[in-house]
């Protein structure tokens, strides 16, 4: 009868512990990001973008391509430089630095990285696909 009751208890803490590493398994999965592409060109999506972007950047307007991370995955901005009224650049140089962004998938959301403060908004209009995990 011990016998029996030892084997019982054995066999359950097998099975907690089988289904304990199943679930941190899922767990990591889903918490990991993974670089990602649009899987369209609509509108509304690269319009969520360019907010986003706009964002990061201090509210400044910006323009994107219509086909802003179909491709890639990553982009790079760089701020227009100040210009006087005959459009030239002044002074003739800028010392704007140019920032990056990285289009990211975790779990089911499409998120945009800006890549120099690492700060991440979720875009919940964009439809993207993973591709390789993110490092």
């Amino acid at each position: 009868m011990k016998r029996g009751i030892l084997i019982m208890k054995t066999f359950i803490s097998v099975v907690v512990a089988t289904i304990g590493a199943a679930g941190c398994t899922t767990m990591a999965m889903e918490s990991e990001r993974y670089y990602a592409n649009r899987v369209a060109t609509d509108k509304a999506q690269k319009q969520a973008i360019v907010d986003a972007v706009s964002e990061f950047m201090g509210g400044k307007s910006i323009t994107l391509a219509d086909d802003v991370f179909i491709n890639e995955h990553s982009m790079t901005v760089e701020r227009q430089s100040a210009v006087d009224s005959r459009g030239l650049i002044i002074d003739g140089r800028h010392n704007n630095p140019a920032r990056s962004f990285t289009l990211l998938k975790l779990a089911d959301m499409c998120l945009i990285r800006d890549d120099t403060s690492q700060v991440e908004f979720e875009l919940p209009t964009v439809a993207c696909v993973a591709q390789s995990k993110a490092k």
